[in-house]
């Protein structure tokens, strides 16, 4: 029995490594990804786009853990399978949610990209390009939150758009206990000045920020 514990360390060691690797937190990034950028390390094989070497690394770490534990357990492969890959998927989300409820100030601000846009068209004069973003946030913490939104360009390699408006940055913002938020922002911006003349633009990166500290959501 003791035999069989030891030679489970690895495989669940594993896993749960790829688990913190696959953290998104404190960061729209995972921590992997955090990681590799403080140590000097590309994520990417082109930039910002291309092959993501943290995935390429998470993903054999996995393959090698799955396939230890299902040489220890050869009659349950599936089970094991699928236990071992709801672990991952599922415990990086309620861990970051459990750490945000002890956090305070911007590190327990959680924000929906998914639920969260931009949209915006040529006005009838065609002078200008008017629209707004609606973002979704939350104060997961039991203090109110002042902090300040910067919304973000999804492509770093391109000619920004969004990242220059003046409406868009520095937006304060203040969040009561626990309190849940669509955040509506109106913005314009003169027709010669921009290259987009309408559309919609969904999981917006916005960056969250106070005197103290900064994440990029």
């Amino acid at each position: 029995m003791e035999t069989k514990k030891k030679e489970l360390l690895l495989p669940l060691g594993l896993l749960s490594l790829v688990m913190i690797l696959s953290l998104p937190y404190p960061h729209r990034f995972s921590f992997g990804e955090l990681m590799f950028y403080q140590l000097g390390i590309p994520v990417w094989s082109n930039g910002y786009q291309g092959i993501n070497f943290v995935g390429i690394l998470t993903f054999l770490l996995f393959l090698f853990a799955i396939s230890k534990l299902i040489s220890e357990f050869p009659n349950k492969k599936l089970v094991t399978f699928f236990s071992a890959s709801l672990f991952c998927i599922l415990v990086p989300g309620i861990v970051v949610e459990a750490v945000q409820t002890q956090m305070n100030g911007v590190g327990a601000i959680h924000y929906n990209a998914k639920d969260s846009r931009c949209e915006f068209q040529t006005d009838s004069d065609e002078e200008k390009v008017e629209g707004a973003c609606e973002l979704t946030l939350k104060n997961h913490s039991r203090n109110e939150v002042a902090f300040y939104i910067d919304v973000k360009d999804h492509n770093r390699n391109e000619e920004p758009y969004l990242s220059k408006l003046n409406d868009l940055s520095q937006v304060s913002l203040t969040l009561s206990p626990r309190e849940r938020r669509v955040v509506h922002l109106p913005f314009q911006v003169n027709l010669e000045e921009t290259h987009l003349l309408g559309g919609s633009i969904g999981n917006v990166p916005i960056k969250v920020y106070d005197e103290n500290y900064k994440r990029e959501l």
